[in-house]
């Protein structure tokens, strides 16, 4: 009883915590128990695994598992007790079994939640496309295709014109909507290989792999049209908005792809300043001015 005590009071491992090597183990003992059993059956070390089971189960979480395979076990004890003899080979396949399942439920539970972990990283809340810190990444992994392979890649820096007069006149909520809505659209209008994300606040970037200025100020364009076609709908009526889009294709000057999103940013103080809602195209040179802040 003193080891049974001992062995129960072992806290239960808290939740998110890696069970990967437990479980594998629990279930190699669960195979090694059965065949072990199978070979020699041994009456008297029996009570000894069915502890180890309930305390793998409890130890898995598998809570359900565990208090059934409890009560199984505490009947076959006293099977035993009265009769001095037991179905043994129940008893471990069942072991088995329950280990199984526990072990699978875990590893399905670690995969569902590192999954969303891992989505919570990559993603904007909001609007569910990627985040900036990501965004970077990938762009980063992209831009080291394109130096190895000469392929021409452009970026994109949209940004939505008066944003701030919108959250002053229809709140915060609305300006959310207006948020969603643009990136909805942009990810039906866009290709399929075009990375696109939250930059910030009212921005977004989008990188486009093996797209050259030509190509990439069409699509920019089209872009532009159909964001500015786009109807919010509001308490007060619908409600349209209108994007300026910088545009600037990588460089061997650009050392990295911040360098191409600085020229993209430049591009956009351009479209700022000469009235908005417009595309302008970002020279083929490194720029060092920084522009007025934007309206």
């Amino acid at each position: 009883m003193e080891s049974v005590r001992k062995l129960a009071a072992i806290p239960r491992l808290p939740v998110g915590t890696n069970r990967a090597v437990l479980t594998r183990l629990c279930f190699a003992f669960a195979v090694l128990v059965a065949i072990i059993d199978y070979i020699t059956v041994d009456i008297i070390a029996f009570p000894y695994v069915y502890m180890f089971g309930m305390l793998a189960l409890y130890r898995l979480q598998a809570n359900g598992l565990y208090m059934a395979y409890a009560i199984f076990a505490a009947i076959l004890i006293a099977v035993t007790a009265l009769t001095g003899s037991t179905p043994v080979h129940w008893g471990n396949d069942i072991l088995a079994i329950a280990l199984l399942f526990g072990f699978s439920s875990t590893v399905v539970d670690q995969v569902r939640t590192n999954e969303r972990l891992l989505t919570l990283a990559m993603t904007d809340p909001l609007t569910g496309i990627l985040n900036r810190r990501h965004f970077l990444s990938a762009s980063t992994a992209e831009l080291s295709r394109v130096k190895r392979y000469g392929f021409p890649l452009t970026l994109l820096m949209i940004d939505i014109d008066n944003f701030k007069a919108v959250n002053d006149t229809y709140g915060h909520s609305v300006g959310d909507i207006v948020i969603r809505t643009i990136a909805t659209t942009c990810r039906t209008a866009l290709r399929l290989p075009d990375i696109l994300a939250r930059y910030g606040g009212e921005e977004f970037v989008v990188t486009m792999p093996q797209t050259a200025e030509p190509e990439a100020k069409r699509v920019a364009e089209r872009l532009r049209e159909s964001l500015s076609a786009a109807e919010i709908d509001t308490k007060d009526g619908k409600l349209s908005v209108t994007v300026s889009i910088g545009l600037a294709q990588w460089i061997t000057s650009d050392n990295s792809i911040e360098d191409t999103i600085e020229r993209a940013d430049q591009a956009l103080y351009a479209a700022k300043r000469a009235g908005k809602n417009r595309v302008p195209v970002a020279p083929r040179s490194a720029l060092t001015t920084k522009a007025a802040d934007k309206a």
